[in-house]
Formats: C-alpha cells, structure tokens, sequence
C-alpha cells in the first residue's frame, strides 16, 4: 500500500509530518509507506481522482481513498503500479502541469 500526502504549505510540513505519522500508526501502517509530500494549495482543495503516468503504457495510479485535515493536508491511499518515487513525482508535475508538459514534448 502507498501514500502521498498532499500539504498547503512547506512551512506546516512538521505538521503534517507529526499528524499523519500518528494517524498511520493508528491504521497500523508507518511512514514508510508514504511515498513523498507534494506541497499546492490547489490540490488539497482538488484531489485528482487519477494521476497520470510518466510512461503512457504504465499501469494508471488512481487515488482510491483521502483523508485530511480540511485545507491543511490530505493523505491519499494510491492503487496503481507505484514503484518508484520518480515515477510519481512526474505523474503529479503533469498533473498540475499539463500545458508545460506538452509544450516541450513538442519542442522535442
């Protein structure tokens, strides 16, 4: 199972890291299940329910389930093949920047 936290502001990432670890243990899981903390106020207002992939063949990540405190942060559960930080992190910048993304793919 893994996560990624999606968080308003680097400045409450002690927070964050302090609520969400507690509420992992809770649920029995720890923190390395979480694969990264991705910081935009505009995403823990919107989750995407599906994340797009770094390769086009790559199975797709979908966010299967949130939980959060309401404007600070939102845990996300990930179904998907994710294996790699790397991999997510690309799938989250073509998320929130699709237009920059394929601007320089054209370039190409």
């Amino acid at each position: 199972m893994s996560y990624l936290i999606l968080a308003r502001s680097f400045s409450d990432m002690e927070t964050v890291c302090n609520e969400v670890r507690q509420l992992l243990h809770y649920r029995h899981h720890c923190m390395t299940d979480v694969l990264g903390i991705w910081f935009d106020p505009d995403l823990v207002d919107r989750v995407p329910e599906v994340l797009p992939t770094a390769v086009p063949t790559a199975p797709t990540i979908h966010v299967v389930e949130t939980i959060g405190i309401s404007g600070r942060w939102v845990l996300c559960r990930l179904s998907g093949d994710v294996h790699r930080q790397n991999d997510l992190l690309h799938s989250l910048a073509l998320t929130v920047c699709p237009k920059v993304h394929s601007h320089s793919a054209s370039d190409s």
